[in-house]
């Protein structure tokens, strides 16, 4: 078997993260809110919602709006107005890229730049 078609299935949801990425332009806040979720995982939507909320002292509306391009990108299962009651879950393209950023943790401090991934340029 060829590498292309051995590794294909992991390939291609490689394909997928690096097109949230640069379509999606998912940041690197957003990034981190995966290891939020990982964290309490089980809970519904509105739930984490005013979890995260009360404990990074930010509005609900950050919190969903960065939970609503989590959930665009793929990386996130949530209910929503029409599938009430769904825990807050990682997809497999969430879990992967979690795990790449645990790898990663020195290239997400304060010092990198999230434009970087888009296009070569820190202001």
């Amino acid at each position: 078997m060829s590498f292309q078609g051995r590794y294909e299935p992991i390939l291609k949801i490689f394909g997928e993260i690096l097109d949230a990425f640069t379509k999606k332009r998912i940041s690197v806040k957003q990034l981190k809110y995966l290891s939020k979720i990982e964290e309490n995982s089980g809970l519904l939507y509105y739930q984490l919602v005013d979890k995260l909320s009360v404990e990074q002292q930010i509005p609900k509306s950050t919190v969903r709006w960065n939970l609503k391009k989590l959930r665009d990108a793929g990386m996130i299962i949530a209910g929503d107005k029409n599938s009430k009651g769904v825990p807050v879950k990682l997809t497999e393209k969430g879990r992967i890229t979690l795990l790449a950023i645990k790898a990663g943790q020195k290239n997400l401090s304060k010092n990198f730049c999230s434009k970087s991934l888009f296009n070569g340029e820190c202001i």
